[in-house]
């Protein structure tokens, strides 16, 4: 079985992604990184040189590749695609991490490689991306776990607890 971790870039998908699967003996994914690996782009590369539109395609192909079962830390945009929320939703568990946007803000502020993310305000880019998406987020998932001011043992006790796993 496949659990698949979803929420805005920052809530803690590859960092939490990472202690799950290490917790519970299970190979870790990172759909971003495949896709690094795939191209031998990054993904900011990515999305100047291909485009969005491109580098969803690729995200598509890459989800619905035959992962054997894994924590999978999907980016944050997979729930925009149909194709991608009913294949998570049909074939496997959907966890859906989330943090407020005053904590993502904090979480992010630093970071060079968000390629949707505008510097110059942060919060403003935070909440559209937000706004455009939370429709998406919490319809498609199994489980919603909020992980502002919350330590990643924390979070990985109350996904193991939830899951029973």
């Amino acid at each position: 079985m496949n659990i698949y971790l979803t929420g805005m870039m920052g809530s803690g998908k590859t960092t939490i992604g990472k202690a799950l699967a290490s917790s519970i003996k299970y190979p870790f994914f990172d759909l971003d990184k495949k896709i690094e690996e795939y191209t031998g782009k990054s993904i900011n590369n990515l999305f100047l040189e291909d485009g969005e539109k491109y580098f969803r395609k690729l995200e598509s192909q890459m989800l619905q590749k035959n992962i054997p079962p894994s924590i999978v830390s999907c980016g944050g945009g997979v729930i925009t695609i149909k194709k991608n929320c009913d294949y998570i939703l049909n074939n496997g568990t959907v966890v859906f991490l989330h943090a407020s946007i005053e904590e993502l803000s904090k979480r992010l502020k630093r970071t060079k490689k968000r390629p949707l993310l505008k510097k110059s305000d942060l919060i403003e880019s935070l909440q559209n991306i937000w706004k455009s998406r939370m429709v998406s987020y919490n319809k498609h998932s199994h489980l919603k776990v909020d992980t502002t001011n919350k330590s990643i043992t924390e979070i990985i006790t109350q996904i193991k607890e939830s899951l029973e796993i």
